[in-house]
């Protein structure tokens, strides 16, 4: 074969590939695939940054428009017969309302921050922002104060009393609620930890229950942050309002077990 042969067999595949359509090769295809994809994602980027734009300039919208009803609100609440009004309508029933929610709040969550949001849930943030908002930004908190209103309400009529008997029998149908009685501390040692303790409900000797600071009956004994506790000792009676927290069951000492009722402490005195 001579060279001049070698050199044209070597040189028809470059001229074959020159005269062919490079749109009909599969590189070529992909290409326009991957680009109409790009182009694709483009517009829906701008389309979201529109939607961005037009949101934040609404947002901007609503801030003016919220200053400027709060402005009307505070020339309205000038006038004494239209703020005791609203005190009286809008105010003292929020804020008892609210007050009342924190505090169930404690049979709910041992967390502080979800408790304080808890009443937003509970009552409504509308409502609850006349016991926040309005009270802080219009003074109202000032003239209509109902903290003392509310907690006398919950600690007399949403906290009960209850029937020890039936205590004993199922504490079970007793969890989750609030419950108001008296307990005389009958152990409150290492083994108890600082902040919890095992007590006769009512001085019953019969009748022995577990209380602790916290809705895992299991970790009050861990729990060591109680300053408010540091006056317990055995032999104490106190008065309390707990959450029913159902049955606990534990070891004793003389290698038995036993199961009674358990509360979570929320006042005392």
């Amino acid at each position: 074969m001579t060279r001049r042969v070698l050199v044209l067999i070597a040189v028809f595949p470059i001229i074959l590939l020159a005269c062919s359509n490079p749109n009909d090769s599969d590189a070529y295809k992909q290409l326009v695939v991957d680009v109409g994809a790009l182009e694709s994602e483009r517009d829906s980027l701008q389309q979201q940054v529109t939607a961005i734009k037009d949101l934040s300039a609404k947002v901007e919208d609503l801030k003016n428009q919220t200053q400027q009803t709060r402005e009307k609100i505070g020339k309205l609440l000038e006038n004494p017969q239209l703020r005791q009004l609203s005190i009286k309508q809008f105010y003292k029933p929020a804020c008892i309302a609210s007050v009342i929610a924190f505090l169930n709040s404690g049979g709910v969550t041992d967390d502080f921050e979800e408790q304080r949001i808890f009443p937003d849930k509970e009552i409504g943030l509308a409502a609850n922002s006349w016991y926040n908002s309005s009270g802080d930004e219009y003074g109202l908190m000032r003239d209509g104060g109902c903290s003392e209103v509310a907690s006398d309400k919950w600690s007399k009529e949403i906290c009960e009393t209850f029937d020890s008997r039936f205590m004993k029998k199922n504490p079970d149908n007793f969890k989750g609620k609030c419950l108001r009685g008296t307990v005389k501390i009958a152990q409150m040692d290492s083994s108890t930890g600082p902040c919890s303790f095992h007590g006769y409900l009512n001085g019953n000797y019969d009748f022995r229950t577990q209380f602790g600071t916290t809705l895992d009956v299991d970790k009050q004994s861990t729990v060591t942050n109680c300053n408010d506790m540091k006056d317990f000792v055995e032999g104490k009676y106190i008065k309390f309002w707990a959450f029913g927290l159902g049955s606990y069951n534990y070891d004793t000492t003389s290698g038995g077990n036993q199961t009674i009722p358990a509360f979570k402490l929320a006042f005392w005195r």
